[in-house]
């Protein structure tokens, strides 16, 4: 996990760079010129961000430090956030705010 001083302003990102940011902070894939091109939309489309919570359900489930508790407190707040009452692109970005929130990188969502 990342120790971050200032939160990413998610407003001021375009969508390929939220998705790059998805793709190395949650998936821990390190991106190049000739695969940003396959890049998912991770924060758009609810198909591409359903990638991302089955890769945070894989998360241990447990009480401990920050890390250990990932897929513990993805899970807690995918009970209490409600999507259904979202666009599905702002489904997919919560999604994406939640899981980077997760693995240590603050969003500024306004």
């Amino acid at each position: 996990m990342s120790e971050q001083q200032e939160p990413v302003r998610w407003a001021e990102l375009s969508t390929e760079q939220r998705d790059r940011l998805v793709c190395e902070k949650v998936f821990g894939y390190k991106l190049t010129p000739a695969t940003l091109r396959f890049l998912p939309s991770y924060t758009t489309s609810m198909d591409a961000a359903w990638m991302v919570v089955e890769h945070m359900k894989q998360l241990p489930q447990t009480i401990g430090s920050p890390r250990e508790m990932a897929g513990t407190w993805f899970i807690g707040w995918w009970k209490t956030v409600h999507l259904w009452e979202m666009s599905k692109e702002e489904a997919a970005s919560a999604i994406c705010v939640a899981a980077l929130d997760v693995c240590g990188i603050k969003i500024e969502e306004k």
